[in-house]
């Protein structure tokens, strides 16, 4: 994916992400710097809380990203790439705001940035771009650029990895159910108020899209696409 969509003059690749707290004592500061100046009432952050106890505290998310990098760097220097790779997080430790600094003091500044999410249209409403035009700005860093990978849905790969994981689900289904049970394909909602020309707006039909590859790939006729998240 690399070599289709670059020219390869780059110096580093940067990970950026959404963020997450990984332990309990994170979770109330992680939820109230999310709602900053929104409104939202206490009860309904210690709502949101109980999600995270569900879960053991706190959210696996910064960990897997962790293990991505480090693999991802194992298996660029396998192919002869042998650049390094930075993570940074727009909402939580390691913030990409304290990374960007780091990076320019190393000397790089031809820098690959690939956004922690397969969905162009989801990239966007995250607006990771954005935040990192600002924060080069607000920090008056001038001379480290990026160019961009996203909206990576459609890639063989990821539909390949994506059907492995379902089809390991269907092995625990006896034969004579395992055609007939209904596999759901479960998305973040982003907000629908927005003009047909923004690329938020085909949120629905990217995962609409890799839903079905993954479908077809695995031959299974009984499934949908359902959300399980409403913006805060």
């Amino acid at each position: 994916l690399l070599r289709e969509n670059t020219e390869m003059n780059f110096d580093h690749i940067l990970l950026i992400g959404y963020g997450a707290p990984a332990k309990a004592d994170e979770v109330m500061p992680f939820l109230r710097s999310r709602i900053e100046g929104r409104g939202v009432p206490e009860e309904r952050l210690k709502a949101l809380a109980g999600h995270y106890e569900l879960i053991g505290g706190g959210s696996p998310y910064n960990d897997q990203v962790s293990d991505f990098r480090e693999r991802l760097a194992r298996e660029l220097c396998a192919a002869g790439i042998d650049v390094p790779v930075f993570t940074g997080m727009k909402n939580w430790h390691p913030f990409l705001g304290d990374l960007l600094p780091e990076i320019r003091q190393k000397g790089f500044r031809q820098g690959l940035a690939i956004p922690l999410t397969p969905y162009l249209s989801a990239s966007s409403g995250a607006g990771y771009k954005e935040n990192l035009e600002s924060l080069l700005l607000k920090a008056g860093i001038r001379d480290l650029h990026y160019q961009w990978i996203e909206g990576w849905y459609e890639q063989e790969l990821f539909v390949e990895a994506e059907a492995e994981e379902v089809s390991h689900a269907l092995q625990s289904i006896s034969p004579a159910e395992r055609a007939g049970t209904p596999v759901l394909f479960s998305f973040h909602s982003l907000p629908v108020h927005r003009s047909a020309a923004d690329p938020v707006s085909l949120y629905e039909k990217e995962v609409q899209a890799a839903s079905a590859l993954v479908a077809k790939r695995l031959g299974h006729e009984k499934w949908s696409v359902v959300y399980q998240s409403r913006p805060l």
